[in-house]
């Protein structure tokens, strides 16, 4: 086995270990993050017009919102309003590959900035209360 194919096995393990034992939230945050860098990679694709590439960063955009709004609360009101926005982006996309426009996709990363920004807002305000005064507090 080459170097590189050992550097890429230890990652590949290390990715898989890490989302094995991830939370939701980090989950969240991992698949809205590839989101993103698949919705960065589909616009570069389609300005080099790379259509391959296209498709290939254009359709794991597509399958990370799919996944997202399927796993989504349908009752809550919250819920509703996160599948509205998971399914934008999932329909902007498709527009994306269909018209050739990059430009498509930005309201998209504008999204799911928001997305990620409240979410690593969210994770800060989870680890907040265990701190006081700069040491760990453990009387709960």
């Amino acid at each position: 086995m080459e170097q590189a194919d050992r550097e890429q096995a230890a990652v590949n393990r290390y990715l898989v270990e890490r989302i094995q034992t991830a939370g939701p939230d980090e989950l969240g945050l991992m698949l809205l993050r590839a989101a993103d860098q698949a919705a960065v990679q589909c616009q570069e694709a389609i300005r080099a017009a790379r259509w391959d590439q296209v498709v290939r960063h254009g359709g794991l955009l597509q399958n990370i919102m799919a996944g997202l709004t399927e796993v989504t609360d349908k009752e809550s009101r919250e819920g509703q309003t996160l599948r509205a926005l998971y399914l934008y982006c999932w329909q902007q996309a498709v527009a994306a590959q269909q018209q050739h426009d990059p430009g498509v996709l930005d309201p998209v990363r504008a999204v799911l900035a928001r997305l990620i920004a409240g979410l690593e807002a969210h994770a800060r305000r989870q680890a907040e209360p265990a701190m006081a005064g700069g040491h760990v507090d453990f009387s709960g």
